[in-house]
């Protein structure tokens, strides 16, 4: 994936590992959690099959359009059989507030001005986009928020004020459900029960970004180094920590490669093998263990829905085990001495010749990306797949705040994104021909530059299985990434949000605590007594108390959702 900056590796991660992990993530929530109304299974597998149809019809059309001229290949992937619902005569202005996941591109209005050619046509919506970094994302949302700007339709991020719970909680957002039936059915059609996710006491919300949310955990290694000293094969077939284990001992006692450091953060984040409340097998043929973390750091629950009672992630003989394997490896140098502090991407330690392998957590193609920024081969190994939970899920979600003066075009228009080809790689890719081109059916920088006026995201747009893949992916890449949404893990517990009014300042209690032990002990530098002093720090500062709220939400949650 040539020229695509390692911010994309890092929010890979991010979306999984952090906020939105897949097994829960670890932003505390503070929405209602009284049951959303769910989709029944009938109506989500066929909302769900007739998703996969439309999506599948559209990529074909644009696949087949790619190789002709910048119209052809837009106005044949457009989903010409959806019907908007317009009742305004006069021409609607909405203003859009819009995640830039680098600098500000320097050519957003002229993929403005495409967009409003078709919007203007097609639902009588001028749209009026305003990009705001990354960095400061949340902040200047939260300004916005606090002086009721006019904003008619707006991302969540996964960290800060602009979290999809925060706004809830802070009554920023509009309610949309009577809105959505009459002109949102394009977008329920689409995203299926994972509305369920932005449903708060039956009540919608927002719409999460539908995207891949199957993700997964791979073991990510130099091949010159696995080439060079016959491990391929051996590598290739690792399914436990015991194997990799086995690895991480060849290449450290090799003469020509015992200089590099065997394991760092995926994303200089303090975890060697967490994924988050999931755990890799110790032993070939175990079994890996996937739990849903509920949004939280410190707490699991079984995903399955098997024993729904709320843990400690201390107390789970899995997380302890976990640690006790890291240890072993940390004292045998098998750890990157630097993890429980490092900022470096493993990407970067592996370019420079600093290390040979990481775990990361990610969406599907994520080590497209890795092997771009290493700027080496890498061998990828997959460990686990992560179930999808309500924290993987919201961490983007469009919302309508309640300053929104134009409630029903915006979200119209938000139909059009989870619905349109054209409108899709026009927000994720910019102009055909300008910012990118498309050959044998993936985009890709124009001659290689990547210094183009315009280039976003595409897990950053409504429908991200309309956008073209991009280089380094196959031009099959979003059918088979549909396929592995519709085959994953999901969480019993795809929906519950805990409201965390009461024990706040237990959660920021343990907050404190996680974020002084969580990287000793995950990246195996701690000794086995700051184990003990971790269990102990979190109990003292309230840990029974939030478990024992987090059940009884859960209890009603399950009670009104069986």
């Amino acid at each position: 994936m040539k020229g695509k900056k390692l911010l994309a590796l890092g929010l890979s991660g991010m979306m999984i590992a952090g906020s939105l992990a897949a097994c829960g993530g670890d932003t505390q929530s503070q929405d209602s959690t009284e049951a959303p109304q769910t989709t029944t299974a009938a109506e989500s597998t066929a909302q769900t099959e007739a998703s996969a149809a439309d999506t599948g019809a559209a990529q074909d059309s644009e696949s087949e359009a790619a190789s002709g001229d910048t119209v052809a290949a837009q106005d044949t992937g457009a989903a010409s059989d959806v019907t908007y619902n317009v009742t305004w005569d006069d021409l609607v202005d909405i203003n859009i507030v819009q995640i830039a996941p680098g600098a500000i591109p320097t050519g957003v209005q002229e993929v403005e001005d495409a967009i409003n050619e078709i919007t203007e046509a097609q639902i009588n919506v001028h749209v009026n986009f305003e990009m705001l970094e990354m960095g400061n994302y949340a902040q200047q949302v939260s300004l916005m928020m606090s002086s009721s700007e006019q904003v008619d339709l707006l991302m969540s991020f996964p960290v800060g004020a602009a979290t999809f719970t925060s706004m809830v909680t802070q009554n920023q957002l509009m309610d949309i459900t009577d809105l959505m039936s009459e002109y949102g059915q394009p977008i329920l059609d689409t995203v299926g029960q994972y509305i369920n996710a932005t449903t708060v006491n039956g009540r919608i919300y927002g719409v999460p970004t539908y995207r891949n949310y199957a993700s997964g955990s791979k073991l990510i290694m130099r091949t010159d180094v696995l080439e060079d000293l016959g491990l391929v094969e051996q590598a290739e077939s690792i399914t436990s920590l015991s194997e990799l284990g086995d690895i991480l001992e060849a290449v450290k006692s090799s003469e020509k490669w015992s200089y590099l450091a065997g394991l760092s953060p995926a994303s200089g984040n303090g975890d060697i093998a967490y994924v988050n409340a999931c755990y890799i097998a110790q032993t070939p043929g175990a079994e890996n263990t996937l739990y849903d973390g509920l949004s939280s750091q410190v707490l699991a629950v079984d995903a399955s829905g098997d024993d729904p009672t709320v843990k400690l992630i201390a107390d789970l003989p899995e997380y302890k085990e976990l640690y006790e394997t890291i240890h072993d490896w940390y004292e045998k140098g098998y750890i990157y001495q630097d993890s429980a502090t490092t900022s470096d991407f493993a990407a970067d330690l592996i370019r420079s010749n600093v290390l040979f392998a990481t775990i990361m957590t990610g969406e599907y193609g994520y080590e497209a990306t890795a092997e771009s920024q290493a700027g080496m081969d890498l061998t990828a190994v997959p460990l686990v797949d992560t179930p999808i939970t309500t924290g993987g899920v919201t961490g983007f979600a469009w919302c309508v705040p309640n300053s929104s003066a134009e409630p029903e075009a915006a979200i119209t228009f938000m139909s059009m994104m989870y619905t349109s080809p054209e409108i899709s790689n026009l927000m994720a890719w910019g102009i055909e021909g300008r910012d990118y081109i498309v050959e044998d059916g993936v985009a890709k920088y124009p001659d290689g530059n990547s210094e183009v006026p315009y280039h976003s995201d595409d897990f950053l747009i409504g429908n991200q299985f309309l956008a073209l893949p991009w280089e380094g992916n196959s031009a099959t890449m979003r059918e088979e990434s549909q396929a592995q949404v519709e085959s994953a893990p999901i969480s019993a517990y795809l929906g519950f949000t805990a409201n965390t009014d009461s024990i706040a300042t237990e959660v920021s209690a343990l907050s404190n605590v996680y974020a002084e032990f969580g990287p000793q002990i995950e990246t195996g530098m701690a000794a086995p007594e700051v184990y003990d002093q971790f269990v102990e720090r979190l109990y003292s500062n309230g840990a029974q108390k939030v478990i024992d709220e987090y059940q009884r939400q859960l209890d009603e949650w399950i009670a009104q959702n069986q």
